[in-house]
């Protein structure tokens, strides 16, 4: 390894204004013995990197600060025989990109027990497409299909095509990756979107047929990204700002009704008129499972219209932590609520979901549902982000060695 320095988004605080820029940092000489540099190759954008960048305190408390909580890369130094230079791993629903520099850099020391081994089947763009959000989807899908399994009289006879699940959240990572792999099993999906989302979807413009990688890519809606302010250091920083000739544009992204269509969802529901349809205290029956990433009032209209014996998996709390729910789904109905954590998985755990995940719940393409973009065009889509004005629906996968975005891995 003969650089000497990499580049890295950096979040900068100052007089309590938050900017985002690309600066060039010094490598370490040496790593201490329980740590492993990383060269990364990839990341994604997560909901807790777009906290990071808001300078929520309960995500990042000191800056300035190297987003990222996801990373997948190749070993370059390692004192733990575990992990010997030039392995695969990638750093995924760990502690990463928080109070800890994360994964939005060219290199990142991370703690060697952060690292897993890149699993089988898998190349390190894959794993980055999926990152924590695709993890956290896929135990809320295997989740339900143990349930479902567990309160099944015979296994064999379980039709799934006449499963039904509601989704929330299906523009964001989780909740569009869930429904991808409930779509995968041919299950039934209901996606709760909002009313500009659902105007969209129902435009006689939208396909409704599966969009090719070719179509996403021509089918572009989004504003001018945001400029950002490149971060002045002072002299007792060490790390100098990277200064670039032209502040990089992010690219335009697909039309969010491209790319759920893609996903083969054919139900779709207004979540501010469910809410506000939902006031009683128990609603008709409509679901054997929800997938939610909201909380608040949303999930709580969900669980009213679970089955009996169906199930609803927290996986967030975009929304709201409160749940405003009576105790009556769960006393007539023998319903489930339960929560995902995915950081709590364990080493075992992790090995046989990402198993499951290539076998049962991932298409062969997953092309229609992301979008690569570059360290150098990072800053200027965080600052988007940051300012609350979403691209659109689907995956960020961020190339961290390409300056152009074309390298694959």
């Amino acid at each position: 390894m003969n650089a000497a320095s990499y580049r890295a988004v950096r979040i900068h605080k100052q007089a309590g204004q938050l900017t985002i820029g690309l600066e060039q940092l010094p490598l370490p000489s040496q790593c201490a013995a329980d740590q492993v540099l990383l060269r990364v190759h990839y990341s994604s954008i997560n909901f807790k990197d777009i906290m990071s960048c808001q300078g929520n305190p309960a995500v990042t408390r000191r800056f300035p600060h190297t987003p990222g909580i996801d990373a997948a890369g190749v070993v370059v130094q390692s004192s733990d025989p575990r992990y010997p230079v030039g392995t695969e791993v990638l750093v995924c629903c760990r502690a990463m990109g928080m109070q800890h520099p994360g994964g939005f850099a060219e290199y990142v020391q991370v703690p060697s027990h952060w690292l897993e081994p890149k699993p089988p089947g898998f190349s390190l763009r894959d794993c980055m497409v999926l990152g924590t959000a695709g993890f956290t989807a896929a135990l809320a899908v295997d989740a339900w299909v143990q349930h479902q399994q567990r309160h099944a009289a015979d296994l064999a006879a379980i039709d799934w095509s006449r499963q039904h699940v509601a989704v929330t959240g299906v523009t964001g990572g989780v909740g569009l990756l869930a429904a991808l792999m409930l779509r995968q099993l041919g299950v039934q999906v209901t996606a709760l979107v909002g009313s500009a989302t659902l105007a969209q979807l129902q435009q006689p413009s939208a396909s409704s047929e599966p969009a090719s990688s070719a179509q996403a890519s021509t089918a572009a809606l989004c504003t001018a990204p945001a400029q950002t302010t490149p971060v002045q250091t002072t002299q007792t920083q060490t790390a100098a700002t990277y200064q670039e000739p032209r502040r990089t544009q992010a690219p335009l992204f697909p039309q969010t009704a491209t790319v759920l269509h893609a996903l083969g969802v054919q139900h779709w529901q207004d979540r501010d008129a469910l809410c506000a349809a939902s006031l009683q205290n128990l609603a008709p029956s409509c679901y054997d499972g929800v997938i939610d990433v909201a909380g608040g009032p949303l999930l709580a209209a969900l669980i009213k219209q679970l089955q009996p014996h169906g199930i609803a998996l927290a996986t967030g709390m975009v929304a709201d932590t409160a749940l405003p729910l009576n105790v009556l789904p769960f006393i007539l109905r023998g319903v489930t609520l339960q929560g995902i954590n995915a950081e709590s998985t364990s080493e075992a755990e992790r090995a046989a979901l990402w198993q499951r995940l290539r076998q049962h719940y991932l298409p062969a393409d997953l092309t229609p549902f992301y979008q690569k973009v570059t360290l150098a065009q990072l800053p200027a889509l965080l600052t988007d982000l940051q300012q609350g004005h979403p691209r659109a629906a689907g995956r960020v996968l961020v190339d961290c060695q390409s300056a152009t975005g074309a390298s694959d891995v």
